[in-house]
């Protein structure tokens, strides 16, 4: 861990000297200290919440057969649904770049009315898949 040192060379001589006045010494710091400032006063009882509305989805799923893995999951992010699942068909294949993968399944299926709280769905939405170069089962 670095730790960063401020040096400040402090060479303030005045033209006309006082008797007994010596030259500043150089100063070391090993932090910049804040300018102290006057306190705020507190606000009187609680806290004010911010009570958001939770995000809610409502459209019909799309079918993604056939679609490229990446391009299915960025159509459900369109709708308001950021997570989705994927498993492959054909063993336990790991699907690193979604862009070389193709949808063959799709849970729910193509035309259910999706519609609630996103955070409900988020997950729910799995896709079965195979690479580019294979045909679905």
């Amino acid at each position: 861990m670095y730790v960063a040192a401020v040096v400040v060379f402090a060479a303030c001589a005045s033209a006309n000297p006082r008797s007994g006045d010596k030259p500043n010494d150089v100063v070391a710091s090993s932090a910049t200290q804040p300018t102290p400032t006057a306190a705020e006063p507190s606000p009187s009882g609680p806290a004010p919440t911010s009570s958001k509305p939770e995000p809610t989805v409502d459209f019909t799923m799309p079918n993604f057969r056939g679609m490229n893995l990446q391009d299915a999951q960025n159509e459900v992010q369109k709708n308001g649904i950021f997570f989705s699942r994927s498993h492959d068909l054909r063993g336990s294949r790991n699907q690193v770049l979604d862009s070389n993968w193709q949808v063959c399944t799709q849970t729910p299926a193509a035309g259910s009315h999706i519609k609630g709280k996103a955070a409900d769905f988020e997950g729910a939405i799995d896709f079965g898949v195979v690479k580019l170069t294979e045909t679905c089962p």
